[in-house]
């Protein structure tokens, strides 16, 4: 596994500099061979670059297994880094990792992100349902923090545990997109 997902955290790297190591790699291992799929990119690049009014909703990429859809979220990820600098994404690919098909551990590791940011998140809560009670106010404090995107792959890998598979943690109104 290490061979095929190459893992460089440096030493004293906390859990969620590895978690985001993860998925970096994993990212970098998609776009390798990624080809075609333009019209698709295209359409991800023009609704992410949409002008915010007063809310976003999610953009949700859907199909079948096997189509393709997190090598295209990952090259997506790569190409939009590489055309907005000044936009701050955040990728999140469930199931690259232990853990990451967690609510709870998606949810912590994006605030944490935020954070990582320069988002004033504070103290970010372990326990799961305060950590989602707060989730709206750290995406309504980011979106006051620059440009953010928020890109969460596979979100029918994630655990029914705490309702993670309703999807009712993803805020309404939001002015982050996702």
């Amino acid at each position: 596994i290490r061979d095929t997902f190459p893992v460089s955290v440096k030493e004293g790297a906390s859990a969620t500099d590895l978690e985001r190591e993860i998925h970096e790699s994993f990212i970098s291992n998609q776009v390798k061979h990624f080809v075609g799929r333009k019209d698709v990119l295209k359409n991800l690049h023009k609704l992410a670059k949409t002008p915010m009014t007063e809310s976003v909703s999610p953009i949700i990429l859907a199909g079948d297994a096997g189509l393709g859809k997190s090598a295209i979220m990952a090259q997506f990820t790569k190409e939009f880094r590489n055309q907005n600098k000044d936009w701050k994404v955040l990728p999140y690919f469930v199931g690259v990792s232990p853990g990451s098909n967690e609510i709870r551990n998606i949810l912590y590791r994006i605030a944490s992100d935020l954070k990582s940011r320069g988002v004033e998140v504070g103290e970010i809560p372990e326990d799961y349902k305060e950590l989602r009670l707060k989730f709206p106010s750290y995406l309504e404090e980011a979106s006051y923090s620059g440009n953010f995107l928020i890109v969460i792959d596979a979100l029918n890998q994630i655990l029914p545990k705490d309702r993670g598979t309703s999807l009712d943690w993803l805020p309404n109104g939001c002015k982050v997109k996702m």
